[in-house]
């Protein structure tokens, strides 16, 4: 075990990044890749500094993990959606603003309106006939809220 750590070349932190890196790309969405680079940098330093002892290469590896991962988080940012992607698997959200028309009364506050060729549930406050044009005003699950247009 010590002639193992004796022999540690810089082309095995080498390794550790570039394999860090390839198991990144297979299991997207961990922050292997920093760690990854935070490894290919120490073999470049142990590969410029051939003396640097183990214990100081696994020192520079912890910081420069670290110091990777802070930096790359703070590069990528948060992930927002794309604007065009905002109400991706919230389809009714398109349907607020919209004027449908009641096909089945709404009473007791539950009903049904017309959503193109299709039905929707509807709520509402009050009692609505059928044919009576409303408006969607939020959305509850796969309710549709709705008010009276004037």
């Amino acid at each position: 075990m010590q002639t193992f750590f004796a022999d540690f070349h810089y082309w095995h932190w080498l390794i550790l990044g570039f394999v860090l890196v390839t198991l990144e790309m297979v299991i997207p969405g961990v922050f292997c890749l920093w760690i990854g680079l935070g490894a290919i940098i120490t073999g470049l330093i142990a590969f410029t500094f051939p003396s640097l002892i183990l214990a100081w290469q696994g020192v520079v590896f912890a910081v420069l993990a670290v110091a990777c991962t802070y930096l790359g988080r703070k590069m990528m940012g948060k992930a927002e959606p794309a604007p065009q992607y905002a109400n991706l698997n919230q389809r009714a959200n398109q349907y607020i603003g919209n004027f449908y028309n009641v096909t089945t009364d709404i009473i007791n506050g539950k009903g049904k309106v017309k959503v193109g060729d299709g039905e929707w549930s509807a709520k509402a406050d009050e009692n609505i006939e059928q044919g009576t044009k409303v408006k969607v005003i939020a959305v509850e699950g796969t309710l549709l809220v709705v008010e009276k247009s004037e």
